[in-house]
Order: structure tokens, then sequence, then C-alpha cells
């Protein structure tokens, strides 16, 4: 039991008794109890070698910050870049210190619980760990390990573990901001599992993507193995009427979330839910939110928590009651941006292919005959792009991986796999901009451009075309090769370009036909859609238009002074109602 709890292997050590005898039991007992004691407040002594560590890290940053103190030039420009340096070791130590507290805490609260001190009853909710009655060592084991590597890893969001778990349990809504790299797709669950903050119910982590979902499941349950039981923490990427909530963590799309509605409309089995990526504002994310907004008014218990790395805090804020917001700034390493803009912009490839293709085919190409080591992340608009792309990249030292959402779960694994002696090419859609960190990028390659689906009101269809991403989108991207190493990404379009784009991606309601909108709450149950509260409400007028469209499509009927869904109506749910019948007949 001594070198297991040295980390000297994983193995529990379990003892078989001719003759059980209760004395032995209690014994046994506490001499495991010493044994861990003794590990755990060394962690936390002078000459823990963890702690010293980071106890000499702290020295150095503090002296680098002496030595920028002392300095002094005349020229501004030297001076504007020492007090650049100074603020960022003063971030650096700020973080460094926290993370140091947040880790005693932790493991403090590990040590009272094997000394069974007792909790004040108004700190109930705000224990880091809330282990139970029971002495479980192989658990007790798996959590000291784990902070030990929380510590060393030096996610953000560690350092403001308590800050936020206070926020979430005196609030009911809580606004996370978490920047690139800042550890808020993985960590906040896990830290609201072990607290117990979110009551008994499941906890519910909603993504835009089957892809991210799945992901970040595994990751969690990676990190997490053996603090939890095996059935803990799953994924549900697909509906079922089947599935049961009786899992610590679900992690689902918000889609799916949306079908569980439908069928239990107080949805009584979770106690907390977690919307993340919440910047894309999908249309069923918008419908999602609304749908919670209400239920909260009448499930007191019930947490909500809204997490992005670039969503507009304020709106959603103010939408949700002037709730509270917590902003987590990122772990990046540097990233040298380059701009170069493609000399074939406006001129179009052959067949289906666009010149931007070419081009980053091209980009890709030259970074791997020139450039270091390292995995390149290339993003594209559409699955038959990625798949022309991997065709036509030819070397003999890398391998060429298509990403994007109609690939199968396993193939989609094949990015996170290392193929030794070959560099890793990955040509993606935007699927790969949020909640994946694929390790081992180094550049990344941007088309600048992106796939969506918009309604054209002069043709009363919606189409799908090819526009240019947004600012947020463009720096989440640039962000990828900045996770776990300093990389550099290759912009194929000028800095100009870049200024002009839109801050923040448009919300997919304003895209859409928005008949499309009033199918799927009149799907939900709602009877009344003037009355549904939008997070970016549409006119009266125009849910007035598109709702006359429907009843004349046969897809809506009324009722008293309400509308509901006709049988054609729920087989079209997901088809803009003018292309979907025109299509039909």
């Amino acid at each position: 039991m001594e070198n297991k709890a040295e980390g000297g292997h994983l193995f529990t050590p379990w003892v078989k008794r001719n003759v059980e005898v209760s004395s032995d039991r209690d014994e046994l007992k506490e001499r495991v109890k010493l044994v861990f004691l003794e590990k755990l407040k060394g962690l936390l002594s002078v000459e823990g070698e963890l702690l010293q560590k980071w106890e000499n890290k702290l020295d150095l940053v503090c002296d680098e910050i002496t030595k920028l103190k002392l300095l002094k030039s005349r020229n501004n420009l030297v001076y504007n870049v020492i007090m650049k340096n100074k603020e960022g070791f003063e971030k650096e130590r700020d973080l460094i210190r926290k993370r140091i507290k947040e880790f005693r805490g932790g493991i403090e609260c590990v040590i009272q619980h094997l000394e069974e001190k007792g909790f004040k009853e108004e700190e109930e909710g705000l224990r880091v760990f809330k282990i139970g009655r029971e002495f479980d060592w192989n658990k007790i084991h798996c959590l000291m390990m784990r902070e030990c590597r929380r510590l060393d890893v030096c996610l953000p969001i560690f350092a403001f573990r308590q800050q936020i778990l206070r926020q979430i349990h005196y609030q009911q809504v809580t606004v996370l901001i978490g920047e690139t790299g800042s550890g808020k797709s993985t960590q906040p669950v896990q830290f609201l599992v072990d607290s117990g903050v979110t009551g008994n119910g499941s906890m519910v982590c909603t993504q835009p993507r089957k892809l991210a979902a799945n992901s970040l499941a595994r990751r969690v349950q990676q990190e997490s193995e053996g603090c939890y039981d095996d059935t803990s923490i799953i994924c549900y990427s697909s509906y079922s009427s089947g599935h049961k909530f009786d899992s610590k963590v679900v992690f689902m799309t918000d889609h799916c979330l949306l079908q569980h509605y439908m069928v239990d409309k107080t949805l009584s089995k979770i106690s907390c839910i977690v919307v993340d990526e919440a910047h894309e504002r999908s249309l069923n994310t918008d419908l999602l939110l609304a749908l919670i907004k209400n239920l909260l008014y009448h499930r007191l218990d019930l947490r909500l928590v809204i997490m992005s790395a670039t969503a507009d805090a304020d709106q959603l804020a103010d939408y949700f009651f002037g709730c509270g917001t917590f902003h987590v700034s990122g772990r990046t390493y540097p990233v040298d941006i380059k701009y170069v803009p493609c000399e074939s912009i406006g001129c179009l490839g052959a067949g289906p292919i666009s010149s931007y293709v070419y081009d980053v085919v091209k980009t890709v190409t030259e970074i791997h005959e020139t450039e270091g080591e390292g995995t390149v992340l290339a993003f594209l608009t559409s699955q038959i792009e990625v798949e022309w792309a991997c065709e036509k990249f030819q070397s003999s030292s890398a391998i060429a991986l298509p990403l994007h959402g109609k690939l199968s779960y396993e193939e989609q694994h094949r990015v996170f796999l290392s193929y030794p002696g070959n560099r890793k090419v990955i040509f993606t859609t935007n699927v790969a901009e949020t909640s994946l960190t694929i390790p081992g990028v180094k550049c990344v390659v941007d088309s600048g451009m992106v796939k969506e689906s918009r309604f054209e009101p002069g043709t009363c269809m919606s189409i799908l075309r090819i526009c240019n991403v947004s600012q947020s989108s463009a720096n989440q991207r640039a962000g990828r090769a900045g996770r776990t190493e300093p990389g550099r990404c290759y912009r194929l379009y000028s800095e100009s370009d870049f200024e002009a784009m839109p801050c923040h991606q448009e919300p997919e309601i304003r895209k859409v036909h928005l008949g499309v909108a009033v199918l799927r709450i009149l799907a939900l149950g709602i009877k009344n859609v003037q009355d549904f509260d939008f997070v970016d409400a549409p006119s009266a007028k125009a849910i007035e238009m598109a709702t006359r469209n429907l009843v004349q499509l046969g897809a809506v009927r009324q009722k008293d002074d309400a509308y509901e869904l006709t049988t054609d109506g729920r087989c079209h749910d997901p088809i803009s109602p003018p292309f979907g019948y025109r299509d039909g007949t």
C-alpha cells in the first residue's frame, strides 16, 4: 500500500482472510489511513517535491519581475516591451500562486476527510471533494494523483476552481467564458462532480457536434479514471428513448437534449445542464437556452452553466436575469500569424473544387517540405473538399487524414493517433475549431472560408454557400496551433480581409428560413410562437408571415387560438419548408 501511495503502481491491494475478524479489519483500516495521511501531508510539506518545484518556479518569476522593475529606458518602444514583459510575468506569478493555493486546498480537503473532521453546515456545498462516509482507498488514491497532475499540467481554470464552484453554488445560472487553452471544456465538469455542488441528479454537458461530445467524454473518462464509478461518465451522441440518466455526467449534443425535453418537459432526472460552445449560436442551442430559461422558474434546484471561448457574455447574462459571469484567461503558446493572400482569389478551380482548396494543398505541401516536425491542420469547408485534398496531397513521409462530421467515430479518432516516422496532415472542416485538442499541431492553414446554409428571400429557398469566417472563428482556428507548443498559422487572406470580417458569427436563427424555427418550436409542444422567449427575437410580423406560410403549405394547422404540427409538418421538420415541399411534389 505504501508503494501505491507513492505512485509506484496502480494496483489495488486486497487481503484474503480465512477468518473474518472485525478488529483486524479496523486495524487494517487505521494502518492504511496512516499511510495515506503521511503521503498527503508530505505533499504539503516544505520537502514535498511537487510543491517545491512550483515554489522554485514562483521564485524565478518573481526574480524576473524585480529585474524588469530596475530596467529603465528613454526609448518608448523599448520601454513598452519591458512593461509588456513585466505584465506577462506578473500574470504568471499570480496564476502560479492561485494554483498552489488551490492544490493545498484540495489536498487538505482529502486530509480532513481521512481525519473525519466535520464541516460546518453552511460550508457543505463548498467542499472541493465530497467523498462520502466510506473509505474507498482506490478512489482516494486516484483523487490524490489527479490533484497532483492538475497542479503540474498548468491549466489556468484550476486556479479558479473554488471561485467557480462558489458562484455556481450560490447562483442558478452562470456564464463561464474560458479562453482557448483554459481547460473549460474538460475541467469544470469534473469540479462539479467532485464537489457535489449540483445535487444528486445527472449533469448533462451539451456540445453542438457528435465528434466533440464523444471525444470530450473519453477525455474526461481518462483524466478521472478511478475517481468515480465505471459508468459515471457516458456519452449519448444520438437520441434513444432508452437513455437513462443514472450517471454522474452525460455528454450529448444539444439536439439530443431537445429530443429528451419533448418526452420529459421538466428534465426531472437532471440537476445541472452545461451548455458548451454557446458562441456557435446554432438554432438548437438557442432553442435549448430558451426552454431552460423557462424551466428555471419552475425548478429552483436546476443549475445552468453556459460556457464558451468567445461568446458575448453580456448578452447572455442579460438574457438570463442578469446572472453572474466568470472569465478565465487562456493558456496558449505563442502563435506566429502569417498573412499569405492567395494569388488565385476569385478564380474557380476545376469542377466543384474552388481555387482556395488548391491553395490550401499547395501551402500544406510547402510547409511539409520546408518546416520541421509537427502536425499540420488545414481548414476547408466541406466533405468533398477535405477528401479531394487528402487525395491530392502526396508525400512518402506524411499521412493525410480527413476530419469531418460524416466520418464514423473510429475514422475520426485516427487524427488523435501517432504515426511514427510520418507527419500528420489533417484536412478538416470547422468541426476542429473548438472543443478538440489534437496533440502535436504546430501549423494551421486557414482558408478563411466556411460553408453555411442561408435562406434567400428572393428565391424562397435555403442554399448552402461558401462565405468568410468571423474573426472569432479565425482566432479559434489559429489557437489550434498553440495548444501544446508554439506554432504558426498561415492565413490565406490579407490582414485587411481579417479586419473586415464580422467579430462574431451570426446566430443561425438569422440565417435560416424562420419557418424552420417555427416548426421546431411547435414540435417542442409550444403552442404560441409569438410568446416564445428567443435569445435573438425576430419581429412579430416575421413570425406571423412564417406561420401563415406553414399553414398554406399544410405543415401547420390552427386549433382554437393555438397552432400545431400536421403529419406532414412532423415529416419536414428539419427542412426549409418551401424547398422541402417543392422537392416532394
